[in-house]
């Protein structure tokens, strides 16, 4: 029989591959009290179901199933452990079966230029749904009544064959959504079963264009599993939003939305913020005490917003000792191309007395190359989060 610490570390690999198994962690501390991650879970060790050869998914299955039995058997003299134990073995199936299958994620515009009346933005909204417009075959030509056609080839220009193409994509492959409707403040967060019916629906037109009153024919999904999330609770769903299109895939915050469909409670990772927010981690990071004790230097002003604002640098900002920082934050390791780019960039400032120069990336340990602090990313992860307000803002921040 499997023993309790073998037990334990079994979860813990299944969890360090997919962050789905949290909520098996969740059920098997009814049972056993010690199951702990203890640092297990590492961003090397994550990897995505479909990274997993079939043989390693079988072995993985069978020892879990292995697994679940030694707790019941261990368990059996309290009945109510045993009903824990059962539940925890359907909880597994359920998630095992759920991850087998890979979705990408989608984020869908219903903003202000989408021209159509009050009525058919609610009935979207309170019917669940996600559309696309894009009335005529071709941008330049005003037809009488709008194109029902879901052929991309029948589209001429690039806004409306990618559209098209973003949502017979998703109804055949099904997918995570996260839609915006204007003028909601709340997003809607959903899911789209494979091999869905993209349904034509008949609305109305607003003023915009000067067809008001007209009939609009739009191409709709409807969401499963739908939940309406206050972005302020979920910051993220703010700062990586896709600049530009109607309805295109989101690969950066994906794990975010998946959780928030599924109801999954997953321990935050660093490997699960976006860069922007990385950015964001480090500069605050530089706030605290613990980067003077690391032999950083203190934050005191930024002089532009982090990120985006400059090519050669994601943060610029002021020193309490009147030094500007100049740093570059990558998820990258040192020695990548990413890496090495960013920090050849910041060398070309080393010439500068006044500077601070610091890249935040992978890497094993403190160092300094050419006049560049080299620091780990993950230490700033592990030292900012540790403290109340630097896990508040994680929470937030996933």
């Amino acid at each position: 029989m499997k023993s309790i610490p073998y037990v334990t570390r079994i979860l813990a690999e299944l969890a360090s591959r997919n962050p789905a198994y949290a909520s098996v962690f969740g059920a098997a501390e009814v049972l056993q009290n010690q199951l702990m991650l203890d640092g297990v879970i590492s961003r090397n060790l994550l990897r995505p179901a479909d990274d997993l050869s079939a043989r390693a998914t079988a072995e993985l299955e069978n020892e879990t199933e292995n697994m679940l039995g030694a707790i019941m058997l261990a368990q059996m003299g309290n009945l109510d452990h045993y009903s824990a134990a059962e539940s925890l073995r359907c909880k597994f199936r359920e998630a095992y079966h759920f991850q087998m299958e890979t979705y990408e994620t989608y984020f869908s515009r219903h903003t202000v230029a989408l021209d159509i009346d009050d009525a058919t933005r609610r009935r979207l909204w309170e019917d669940r749904r996600i559309a696309i417009h894009f009335p005529w075959l071709d941008n330049d030509i005003a037809t009488e009544a709008d194109s029902q056609g879901l052929n991309i080839e029948e589209y001429r220009d690039n806004s409306s064959r990618r559209a098209i193409g973003a949502i017979m994509r998703l109804a055949k492959d099904g997918g995570y959504v996260c839609s915006q409707h204007y003028p909601r403040e709340e997003v809607l967060v959903g899911y789209v079963p494979k091999n869905s019916k993209v349904e034509l629906i008949e609305g109305v037109w607003g003023n915009r264009c000067g067809l008001a009153g007209r009939v609009a024919i739009l191409k709709t999904l409807r969401l499963e599993k739908t939940k309406i999330v206050d972005p302020i609770d979920c910051v993220v769903l703010l700062v990586a939003r896709p600049r530009q299109g109607t309805l295109m895939r989101w690969r950066l915050i994906r794990n975010v939305v998946r959780n928030l469909v599924e109801g999954l409670s997953v321990k935050p990772e660093l490997a699960s913020l976006p860069p922007s927010q990385q950015e964001i981690m480090c500069s605050e990071f530089l706030r605290t005490s613990a980067a003077k004790d690391a032999g950083l230097p203190e934050l005191a002003n930024l002089l532009l917003p982090v990120g985006r604002t400059m090519k050669d640098l994601d943060i610029l900002a002021l020193a309490l000792d009147g030094k500007k920082i100049l740093a570059q934050v990558t998820y990258a390791h040192r020695d990548s191309n990413e890496g090495s780019m960013k920090l050849q960039r910041l060398k070309h400032y080393a010439n500068q007395s006044a500077c601070h120069l610091i890249l935040f990336c992978d890497c094993d340990s403190h160092s300094v190359v050419d006049g560049v602090t080299i620091f780990p990313l993950e230490e700033v992860f592990s030292l900012f989060t540790k403290w109340g307000h630097g896990q508040d803002w994680l929470r937030l921040s996933c």
